[in-house]
């Protein structure tokens, strides 16, 4: 069998056809084939090995990877991808599967945004599922994320991808210096090489729940090696969307594998959060000997600094007290992360499984190289990330907004004409504190706009709009910091724009699957409200920007008049 770059496809092992290259990635290529045998279509994976390995070395790799391939074809489980086959041809291995019909949780999330809670937590269940049967069995996953995770079109959630999975207790996959897994999924005690158990897949599981729930990763920044430094050395921000899902997911995102969640306290939770049920309070396991002191000897070597509780549910976590990192402690965990990187990084950058436009080292809001500068509308954004005027404040004032409004009313036929000729609204209601959504596409599926909304209520110390104005701010501030050009894109400088709620700022992001998008963010009374214009293969022009701002403006109109 050979590359299509090469030549024809044969026949693998005598059985398989290829037909044709659905994905392809850093550890491999993705083919739909068809069983000659059975009379079946399936999917086979070529697992590329790295050519500049020695010879000795590529052996062992090759019978390393057939050997934990094999043991994750043993999985039989509804929501793990079966593994029907595992051919050694043309010196590497072929790994040989279901064919999936439908779409990876990455391509949902970008083509349609973040979800609801409820349906988060279902996804969490049957992943884990599928990693409580594989950890039974000593097989550790290594590589959950989203391009891993198949949403089919008959409503099954299934995990895929175990190219680099590896048996319990063997650590080794390519080198010893491997760092194996995708940057913001990578467990801290992955990174710190001090830990490989169940423990770190749930962690990146946690991380993949975030990035549904929120459209974003917890860690997502514009370079992988950024995205790295932020699992060591920071939190994860607070989910502003998740409702009661929020402190599950912080739980199981602690730094410390002891502070996290065990499986059957975190099959309880999300459960609960998937049924609509009140959560109860996670707590911990007991934590091994062995971990403890590999943990407390890489905290010896570490800055102290204050942990951060988890928020019981149905609550906000306030902004951390005192000074933040800075200086030499970003810098030296930055160097760790460098020096790994430098060792050599096995970064996955791919889903295993027919995902052709999913980057695990590309950022989804990665922006375009182009910046469209001040306009009239806009102005120059300061250093220090303006809020807006504060207002006195009433602690009993909840906002105006209990629930968000329904995003799809906020324009009449009319105006979403004049945006996006052709186009009918596609709209994800929400209640309590969860997102709306609604989104407009044109007749070609190149060009789309959506608006979202957010409605936040009172935290203690705060009433509503002061909650929405802080949160409002802390996103700011971190897509401000996110801004520049990186290897897999760039976040073009943020813009105040006048006239639009009571704040409000816009940016330009872009992203190597060639879509690019125009974004305004603008706050009103307690309600944070997105409008996102996003193009795919054209350029993003001044008259784009300008049609996010007029349709900005008209939904601000109509939320006043509300």
């Amino acid at each position: 069998m050979t590359d299509s770059a090469t030549g024809p496809l044969p026949v693998l092992a005598r059985r398989y056809r290829a037909l044709e290259q659905l994905g392809a990635g850093g550890m491999g290529v993705v083919w739909r084939a068809r069983d000659e045998l059975l009379h079946r279509e399936v999917a086979i994976k070529e697992v590329r090995l790295d050519p500049n390995l020695p010879e000795a070395q590529r052996a062992e790799t090759l019978k390393r990877t057939l050997r934990e391939a094999r043991a994750a074809a043993r999985l039989a489980h509804p929501s793990i991808v079966a593994v029907h086959d595992v051919v050694d041809q043309d010196d590497r291995p072929w790994i040989v599967m279901d064919l999936v019909r439908g779409r990876s949780l990455d391509q949902v999330i970008r083509a349609g945004g973040p979800l609801p809670p409820r349906r988060v937590a279902s996804i969490g269940l049957a992943v884990l599922d599928a990693l409580t049967l594989a950890h039974s069995r000593g097989i550790m996953h290594r590589d959950v994320k989203p391009a891993n995770i198949m949403l089919s079109d008959d409503g099954e959630v299934l995990l895929t991808d175990f190219g680099i999975a590896t048996l319990e207790g063997d650590v080794q996959l390519t080198s010893p210096d491997a760092l194996v897994g995708s940057p913001g999924y990578i467990a801290p005690e992955r990174l710190r090489g001090v830990g490989d158990g169940p423990g770190a897949d749930l962690w990146s599981l946690g991380a993949t729940l975030y990035a549904a729930v929120e459209g974003r990763g917890p860690f997502q920044r514009a370079t992988p090696v950024a995205a790295l430094g932020a699992v060591l050395t920071q939190e994860a921000p607070f989910p502003s969307r998740a409702g009661e899902l929020a402190p599950v997911l912080l739980a199981m995102l602690a730094r410390d594998p002891g502070h996290r969640p065990g499986g059957p306290g975190l099959r309880r939770a999300l459960h609960q959060v998937a049924r609509g049920l009140p959560v109860e309070p996670l707590s911990p396991p007991a934590q091994s000997r062995e971990t403890e002191h590999q943990e407390a000897e890489h905290r010896e070597a570490e800055p102290r600094t204050e942990s951060r509780p988890v928020p019981a549910a149905g609550t906000r976590a306030a902004s951390p007290a005192g000074p933040r990192r800075t200086g030499a402690v970003a810098g030296t965990a930055l160097a760790v992360v460098a020096a790994g990187v430098a060792a050599t990084v096995l970064l996955t950058t791919r889903g295993g499984h027919a995902d052709p436009a999913a980057s695990a080292g590309r950022v989804a809001s990665a922006g375009p190289a182009t910046s469209a500068g001040p306009t009239a509308s806009t102005e120059p954004a300061t250093s220090t990330g303006r809020t807006g005027p504060a207002a006195p404040a009433n602690p009993a004032d909840p906002g105006r907004f209990a629930t968000a409004p329904d995003p799809c009313s906020l324009l009449t036929d009319a105006q979403a004409g004049a945006v996006i000729p052709g186009a009918s609204p596609r709209g994800i209601p929400a209640t309590g504190d969860e997102e709306a959504s609604c989104t407009w596409d044109d007749s070609g599926g190149d060009l789309r706009i959506r608006v979202s909304l957010t409605p936040h209520r009172p935290t203690p110390g705060k009433n509503g709009p002061e909650t929405a104005r802080s949160f409002f701010a802390s996103e700011r501030s971190r897509i401000a910091a996110d801004a520049g050009q990186g290897p897999l894109g760039s976040v073009n400088p943020l813009r105040d724009v006048r006239g639009v709620g009571e704040e409000a700022f816009t940016y330009d992001v872009t992203s190597l699957d060639y879509i690019n998008s125009s974004v305004l963010r603008f706050r009103y009374s307690n309600l944070l409200v997105e409008v996102n214009l996003s193009a795919t293969d054209r350029p993003l022009t001044a008259g784009l920007r300008r049609t996010t701002l007029r349709t900005a403006r008209l939904v601000a109109g109509e939320l006043k008049r509300r």
